[in-house]
């Protein structure tokens, strides 16, 4: 079951996952996307760093979770497909 409405963690109950710097890849994959679904901006310097991390799917997990943040930041999402 996928859900249809965008849901949004707030980034206070996930801030202790932004230090996930010695996880493995896999799990630092799931931080990621966890904190691209917080909608705030505090998240953005804690998912940037990883932009450059030496695993592919950590790198490509951190550019869609600057990209949602982003997205989910823009002032007239309203509406928008």
């Amino acid at each position: 079951m996928q859900a249809t409405a965008p849901y949004e963690l707030p980034y206070r109950m996930v801030a202790p996952l932004a230090a996930a710097d010695g996880m493995e890849p896999l799990l630092l994959e799931y931080v990621l996307g966890v904190l691209g679904s917080t909608g705030d901006r505090a998240a953005l310097p804690a998912v940037e760093r990883f932009l450059r991390h030496p695993h592919p799917g950590v790198r490509r997990e951190a550019a869609d979770a600057v990209k949602e943040l982003h997205w989910r930041l823009r002032p007239a999402r309203e509406g928008t497909a």
